[in-house]
This record gives structure tokens, sequence and C-alpha cells, in this order.
């Protein structure tokens, strides 16, 4: 793949992201970019490739974190852990409204991170 084909490729993968409601996953990979590589004059002096490959792991990442798919597993270590009569099948977080949101209610975004681990795995065979 040339430069200009990642180019063009990372640009895709950025108006994809923003036009499908996840804006705030790109801007939270732009500040990891600017942590990782500085200002954006130093950003511009890595390849469209590393800034591929850089927007898929990080994405991959926080979609990973945003996604429901990793709940039951947590579920299951801490009723392994805490032991207790009742298991827990729940977790709630407190709202600040005195509210509660169910984290079962968290999107699943497996499929897009499967979508997104197998562009990653193309990029790696090349």
């Amino acid at each position: 793949m040339t430069n200009e084909q990642a180019g063009a490729i990372l640009t895709e993968l950025i108006e994809e992201l923003e036009a499908n409601g996840f804006g705030e996953v790109v801007r939270q990979v732009r500040i990891r970019l600017e942590e990782a590589f500085g200002d954006d004059g130093d950003i511009l002096e890595i390849s469209n490739r590393q800034q591929l490959k850089f927007y898929l792991s990080e994405s991959i990442q926080i979609l990973d974190s945003m996604s429901v798919s990793h709940l039951s597993e947590i579920i299951g270590l801490l009723n392994e852990f805490t032991q207790t009569e009742q298991p827990i099948n729940e977790i709630r977080v407190a709202l600040i409204n005195e509210q509660y949101y169910n984290l079962s209610e968290l999107p699943d975004y497996t499929a897009i991170i499967t979508v997104l681990r197998n562009i990653q795995s193309e990029l790696s065979n090349e």
C-alpha cells in the first residue's frame, strides 16, 4: 500500500466514524495522536500508514471500552471474587439526578471492532 492509499483509507475511516455517530472516538484518537507524536508539525512527519495503524488501534481500544461486550465477563469475575449468597446480576451506575444507568444497556460494538481488526490484520500482512 502506498502512502497515498493509506491516506485515502485514513480519510475514509475518519469520515465514516464521524458520519455514523462516532465523532467522539475520532476526537479521542486525535488527542491520543497529539500526545503520542507531539504537536501538529510532528504529526505531519509520520507517514499516513503509521497514522492509519494508530487510528485503527486506538479506535478499537476506545470502542471496546465503550462496549457492553465484556460486561458478562466482569460480572462473572465479581461473582467469583465476592462469593456472596446472592450473585451479582447487573451493574448500575448512579447518575447525578438520582437515576441509575444499567451497564447492560451499553451498545455492543463487537461488529465494528471486528471490521477494524480485519483491516488492521490486512495492513499487518502487507
